[in-house]
């Protein structure tokens, strides 16, 4: 059996809402409210009208790289992993555990 991955485009959001499936936490607004406990992001988030490549929407920070903008995953524990654990985790399990290089591949096209 031959497995496709979906788009890629559309990778990043149905992580987000498997693992709200998954585990009942809405994971796009618990990373919005830990950008608050990164400091890094944070300095970002106040004084963003400073920074050309970064840009908000509906309240998640995004990298703007080109073309492309990737959701900035703040350096969190969220349950009992880190947010960033969490979306390469659910990532993996999305793109029928294709393996950790390719994995890691196609989320760094649209995770910071």
């Amino acid at each position: 059996m031959n497995h496709h991955p979906p788009p890629i485009a559309s990778i990043v959001s149905v992580v987000l809402q498997q693992y709200k499936h998954n585990h009942n936490v809405d994971f796009p607004n618990e990373i919005h409210n830990n950008y608050m406990n990164d400091s890094f992001l944070l300095s970002i988030v106040k004084m963003l009208w400073q920074y050309k490549n970064f840009a908000l929407d509906n309240g998640l920070l995004y990298s703007i790289k080109g073309r492309r903008q990737l959701l900035c995953i703040p350096d969190v524990v969220i349950g009992r992993r880190t947010a960033k654990e969490t979306v390469i985790d659910e990532g993996h399990s999305l793109l029928a555990h294709l393996g950790p290089e390719k994995t890691l591949a196609y989320l760094f096209k649209f995770v910071w």
